[in-house]
């Protein structure tokens, strides 16, 4: 009798073991939903304060980001130390209003900035060539593409996404004078239909390509997500899983320009300078993307992410 009394005990605490295993299982997972789903919503209590400093926090670091690639003095240990910085600053701000808010950079992902900073310059590449290749066929991303515009010229400048592995498929932006005071921006995917923006020139006229925007303004031909055909219009679209950048006609136009390229891509140095230049075109090191491990944590709400920071970035 003494046995089976031990066995009934046993079997009762095992019993009781295996539901305490249970609850806190179902806890954990809850809890990995619940983190999961404030992400999307804003009706949780105190859901809002964490997505909001979010926001802010991954448009902080993406501007420290973009300073740290125009600067050839500066490199990713400045780039993690003005980080560990905004998260030092950010969280004794936010302790005064009861949160607890850590941030760090888990991940750096290489990229190459290219890049011509004289505004008196045309595009042409080093050595004076007018058609040239500025990376290999290798590019899979690019992001904060400008060209700033001195002089559009009369003759038509073109830069090009050019898939070499796919019957020479490009996207193709076109860039040429309208007049004495406009400049026209026309683009086309894979010799689809021409998608235009007509702007006015005066005397500098910023093409942000990533950011579909001409002078400021938005410009569906950049940012379109779909034609009547269905068709993407932005850089890449359409073409392939890899391209390479061209310019043609580089001497039509003056004036400045920078990209961004991702790990996937090399630039052509045989037509750039390697190091940061003032007269002529060049290509460096940058960062591409940068990884924060993000966390927000008050009496109601406990909040932990990933937050990718790629400015201007474009869809795959």
């Amino acid at each position: 009798m003494a046995d089976i009394g031990d066995r009934s005990q046993l079997l009762l605490v095992t019993a009781f073991l295996l539901a305490v295993s249970f609850v806190v299982l179902a806890l954990v997972v809850n809890s990995a939903i619940y983190t999961e789903n404030i992400a999307t919503r804003d009706d949780v209590a105190g859901s809002h304060e964490a997505l909001e400093y979010r926001a802010e926090l991954q448009q902080s670091v993406g501007a420290v980001l973009t300073a740290v690639n125009k600067n050839s003095t500066l490199t990713q240990t400045e780039f993690n130390a003005t980080v560990d910085s905004l998260s030092s600053a950010g969280a004794v701000l936010q302790s005064t209003q009861g949160r607890l808010v850590n941030t760090a950079v888990s991940n750096i992902e290489d990229g190459t900035r290219i890049a011509q900073t004289n505004a008196s310059r045309n595009f042409t590449s080093v050595g004076g060539k007018q058609e040239w290749i500025l990376t290999d066929s290798n590019v899979e991303s690019v992001r904060n593409l400008r060209l700033n515009i001195s002089d559009p010229g009369t003759s038509q400048f073109s830069l090009v996404a050019n898939d070499t592995d796919t019957s020479d498929a490009d996207w193709r932006l076109q860039v040429v004078e309208n007049g004495s005071d406009q400049i026209d921006v026309v683009v086309t995917v894979d010799g689809g239909p021409n998608r235009q923006c007509v702007r006015d020139h005066d005397g500098s006229t910023v093409i942000d390509v990533t950011a579909a925007t001409v002078a400021g303004k938005p410009c569906l031909a950049l940012g379109q997500l779909q034609d009547n055909t269905g068709t993407t219009q932005w850089i890449g679209a359409n073409i392939g899983d890899s391209f390479r950048l061209e310019f043609e006609n580089a001497d039509a136009v003056t004036g400045r320009y920078s990209a961004i390229i991702g790990p996937a891509g090399s630039a052509n140095t045989t037509a750039l300078q390697t190091s940061q230049q003032s007269d002529e075109p060049f290509a460096v090191g940058a960062i591409y993307s940068a990884t924060v491990d993000y966390a927000f944590y008050t009496s109601a709400v406990g909040y932990e992410t990933k937050i990718r920071v790629a400015p201007e970035e474009v869809p795959p």
